[in-house]
């Protein structure tokens, strides 16, 4: 005769949902506890076991519960972080499945499929990644959803403006998402950038971006110069002798790219081309006594003496550094030395090449205005040299670099040390030393800084109602004080930002303190936690001897 052993759990039904709500009719925990209750009569059934074969088969259970049991599993397993509003109730999914309860499964999967198209799209897929399902039935019910939304959406009487609305909706979203796509697909260097983050890490990756954003700054700087600068003097170029001309044609077109010299020597590419000179209503004033051209009785005939100036210096040594610095390396390594392991790309070094020719960039600007121009060609050409090296010399490095850190740290290095030193030498040039007297816009004037004076000076005379103008510019430009004073409020707020960021750096290292501190405890806790449990197992064999014997001897 079977003998029929029900499990029942006694579950606290006044456990709270994790967003603290209380009394909720739906709540997972009531689900469980009905579908435990709902169970009593049904749980598992034993059949009584012959002697012969008692030793086989002990353990041999029959469960009642059909292969649908997943989805009373789904439903009990499912996640408790939902909101009210979008918790679905789910009474009574406990499905088993057999040939009578057939379409009792059906309507509890007619009503599962409901409750999940009421969800919101993030609160559904949560829930279908929780259940413990196959995949092929979270495929099927996320069918399932779609469709019924989709029919329900067609079966509604919606008005044409509504539907012309919904559509237009969906058709600049889906635009707006592929635009997004393609805006990022189309970033400068964006699979060449993936392609070395995937082999050498982000560490390597942030010298590339680095790189990559050196270039953006000096296609601004270009775009600013040549604006302003270049291009006018290009439209209205000054009168040449002729004894200049022949001497640029003589010279040789290849050593002159090469080295700057020349043809370029008499050029926009040079402070002592541009001239004096004011445009008006598009054409030339009259010169002024002192507003002759530069002098062409200094030639360029020493071509190895710029060898070391401007575009030269920055190709010559971005060629000579990746020659000695990372192939000979490799070949010598492997050859002479004998070692398979390849050298390991120097970050440090590099970016610190980076910033001193951009640092020289920064310098020479103030006398060769299309400077950026020659900055910009050396950093592609350096990207594509960098790279092939990097892929064909070098091996992922074994140090972990921390990518976001080191990008602030290299445009720290740019900005202050490098940028700053490079306004404050320009600013000292402008500031106290006297330009040329035969060529360049400052010819006859004492300073550089002298030329905002004047102009100052002009406009006010030539507009009266602008006679603050000069006083304006005499007392915050040319008054060291207001320098001094501005310079200190900036330096106040460098001040405050730091004892901010120092402040919220110590608050989150006292934090993860705390952390670690309750790790410790819990760590403490549970050590004592086994070591009572340990003696109470130790304990109960010893009280159990102690009985059996006093049984025996009573």
């Amino acid at each position: 005769m079977a003998g029929r052993v029900s499990f029942g759990s006694d579950l606290h039904t006044d456990v709270e949902s994790p967003a603290d709500e209380d009394g909720v009719h739906d709540s997972f925990c009531q689900l469980i506890e009905e579908q435990c209750y709902g169970r009593h009569d049904d749980g598992m059934e034993m059949t009584p076991l012959d002697p012969d074969v008692e030793d086989e088969s002990r353990d041999d259970v029959v469960y009642l519960d059909g292969p649908a049991r997943n989805w009373s599993e789904s439903l009990s397993d499912a996640p408790q972080h939902f909101p009210h509003s979008a918790r679905p109730s789910i009474r009574g999914y406990g499905v088993e499945t057999d040939g009578a309860g057939f379409q009792e499964e059906e309507n509890k999967r007619e009503r599962l499929v409901n409750n999940l198209q009421n969800l919101s799209v993030s609160d559904r897929v949560r829930m279908l990644r929780a259940m413990p399902l196959s995949l092929a039935e979270k495929k099927e019910l996320r069918m399932l959803v779609l469709n019924k939304g989709e029919h329900s959406l067609s079966e509604n009487q919606i008005p044409c403006c509504s539907q012309l609305k919904y559509y237009i909706i969906n058709a600049v979203r889906h635009g707006w998402y592929s635009w997004l796509s393609l805006v990022s697909s189309l970033q400068l260097w964006q699979t060449a950038l993936k392609c070395v983050s995937g082999r050498f890490g982000t560490g390597v990756l942030s010298y590339f971006v680095f790189l990559r954003t050196l270039l953006f700054f000096n296609i601004f700087l270009f775009l600013f110069t040549a604006l302003f600068l270049a291009v006018p003097q290009a439209v209205l170029p000054p009168a040449q002798d002729t004894h200049t001309n022949n001497t640029s044609r003589r010279s040789s077109w290849g050593l002159e790219v090469l080295t700057g010299a020349g043809y370029f020597s008499d050029s926009v590419l040079y402070y002592g081309y541009y001239s004096n000179q004011t445009l008006q209503s598009g054409r030339r004033c009259s010169q002024s006594s002192n507003g002759t051209s530069c002098d062409a009785t200094f030639s360029y005939n020493m071509p190895l003496v710029y060898f070391f100036t401007i575009g030269a210096a920055f190709f010559i040594f971005m060629l000579l550094d990746t020659f000695f610095g990372e192939f000979l390396w490799r070949l010598f390594s492997q050859k002479a030395l004998k070692r398979k392991r390849k050298p390991v790309f120097d970050i440090a070094r590099n970016v610190l090449e980076l910033i001193y020719g951009q640092t020289l960039a920064w310098l020479g600007v103030l006398f060769s205005p299309l400077l950026p121009v020659v900055q910009i060609i050396k950093l592609l050409f350096l990207f594509y040299m960098k790279k092939v090296s990097l892929m064909m010399n070098c091996q992922v490095s074994g140090k972990p670099w921390r990518a976001s850190q080191m990008t602030t740290i290299f445009i720290t290095l740019l900005c202050f040390p490098s940028f700053l030193g490079a306004a404050v030498c320009v600013t000292y040039t402008m500031w106290t030393m006297k330009p040329s007297s035969g060529c360049g816009p400052f010819r006859g004037l004492k300073t550089m800084f002298q030329a905002g004076k004047l102009w100052v000076r002009d406009l006010a005379l030539a507009n009266p109602s602008l006679w603050w103008l000069e006083s304006a510019h005499t007392y915050l430009v040319e008054n060291p004080l207001f320098l001094f004073l501005s310079a200190a409020v900036f330096l106040i707020v460098i001040y405050f930002h730091s004892q901010v960021l120092d402040g919220q750096r110590k608050i989150i290292e006292l934090l993860q303190e705390q952390i670690e501190n309750e790790g410790e405890d819990k760590k403490f806790l549970i050590m004592r936690l086994q070591d009572i449990h340990e003696r109470r197992r130790v304990r109960s064999p010893r009280r159990g001897q102690r009985d059996t014997e006093g049984s025996s001897f009573s």
